[in-house]
């Protein structure tokens, strides 16, 4: 089995106002690291300007950038790209499929943005607009639509939610909210939403499992396994420091990857006896981001696209489409 990882140099690192921002940003800030599990080797390490979420679909591998807010959309062959922007990109963590595209959370705007495969924004959520507009120190937030984001550097202390994955579940989203310490369901239709997991603490990366989610409980250095009706199931402590992603890999749902970020550690756990069969450490100057497992038809990647690596490319902007 191989993996592919996204790792940041920076990741909590404050932006300095003193020093301007290069747009694109230079690819210096992180790497995509592609291991073989099985003789736990890292295969490949390629640069990229701060790689978050990542996820593989039938067209494409979409890779997020946190700090660029940018999507890149390599194809299956990984030798072309597509690049895309959106005016409420900012501080963009997970990219997530979905049946008509795939999940964007843009942290710094307290946004989830659907964007379909043509890079056209055919639904999107902010935070604000539904109740959740308070910051930290009460402070009233008003993010709109028309304006573009993609410049402004990330600020979690102006974000109301810090809103950072989500997947979907039928006719529904459901989404962590770092800051509220919940998951919460988003009838799409609608917008309304509800809270369905409380009690967490500073969570991140709510996945899909046979039978039910897993979700990282960061700030309580566990993860939670949830039964599909959100009741826990168990939950899982491994000496972690800061779990960052877990997922299962395996469709009977016994082989769950943990992405222990500040151990700077990859560890595989058998649910059933709740032990670690496998771990992998990587260097320390490594902040683990996101996993994710390859598929037998990908080739490994092993560098980008010149076109990326230049900041260029065909792209598409989503403005006709921000009043959705």
């Amino acid at each position: 089995m191989r993996l592919l990882m996204t790792v940041l140099h920076r990741q909590w690192s404050k932006p300095n106002p003193l020093v301007p921002r290069v747009f694109p940003p230079v690819l210096r800030d992180g790497v995509i690291v592609t291991i073989d599990w099985d003789t736990e080797r890292i295969v490949s390490e390629v640069p990229f300007d701060s790689p978050a979420g990542h996820c593989f679909s039938r067209h494409a591998l979409f890779l997020a950038s946190m700090v660029g807010n940018r999507v890149v959309g390599l194809r299956d062959t990984a030798r072309s790209a597509l690049v895309l922007t959106h005016g409420l990109f900012n501080d963009l963590h997970t990219i997530r499929a979905s049946k008509r595209g795939f999940l964007v959370t843009c942290s710094g705007t307290d946004a989830i943005v659907e964007v379909d495969l043509a890079g056209r924004t055919v639904w999107s959520w902010l935070a604000t607009e539904h109740g959740l507009d308070r910051t930290s120190n009460g402070q009233r937030r008003v993010v709109r639509r028309w304006e573009d984001y993609t410049e402004a550097p990330p600020q979690t202390a102006q974000q109301t939610t810090h809103i950072n994955s989500a997947e979907e579940v039928g006719e529904s989203i459901v989404a962590t909210l770092f800051a509220q310490g919940a998951v919460v369901e988003i009838e799409r239709s609608s917008g309304r939403w509800r809270r369905v997991v409380n009690g967490l603490m500073r969570p991140h990366s709510i996945r899909a499992r046979p039978g039910g989610w897993v979700i990282c409980d960061s700030g309580a250095n566990g993860v939670v396994l949830l039964e599909r009706d959100y009741s826990v199931a168990a939950i899982i402590e491994h000496g972690f420091d800061w779990p960052q992603d877990a997922m299962v890999v395996d469709a009977e749902g016994n082989r769950l990857l943990v992405l222990d970020a500040n151990n700077m550690r990859i560890v595989e756990i058998r649910l059933s006896t709740n032990r670690v069969v496998k771990e992998m450490r990587f260097p320390e100057r490594w902040k683990g981001f996101a996993l994710g497992v390859y598929p037998e038809e990908w080739p490994t990647l092993d560098a980008l696209p010149g076109a990326v690596q230049a900041g260029e490319g065909r792209g598409y902007d989503g403005t006709a489409e921000r009043n959705r």
